[in-house]
């Protein structure tokens, strides 16, 4: 969540930031399948750093339209 007056550090394991540094949240490009991660460090107005948060993500092959039968494709299509 954001927090007023603070700044984020973020860096990315096995994958891109696309967008977000600085700022409570990030959009990220992963890359090959395994494990990747993220890493975040929070600074407050005071310029106080907090401890570095990590959350490991388990990154998957991708799925193509190819290699799914009809009878398996269901789309979600969330409401405007």
């Amino acid at each position: 969540s954001q927090s007023l007056n603070s700044t984020y550090d973020w860096s990315v394991y096995n994958g891109g930031l696309i967008s977000g540094q600085g700022t409570n949240s990030i959009q990220v490009q992963w890359g090959n399948t395994g494990i990747g991660a993220i890493y975040v460090v929070e600074t407050d107005s005071s310029s106080c750093k907090g401890d570095t948060v990590t959350l490991q993500v388990q990154i998957g092959a991708p799925t193509y339209l190819s290699d799914i039968s009809m009878g398996e494709l269901n789309l979600l299509i969330p409401p405007k």
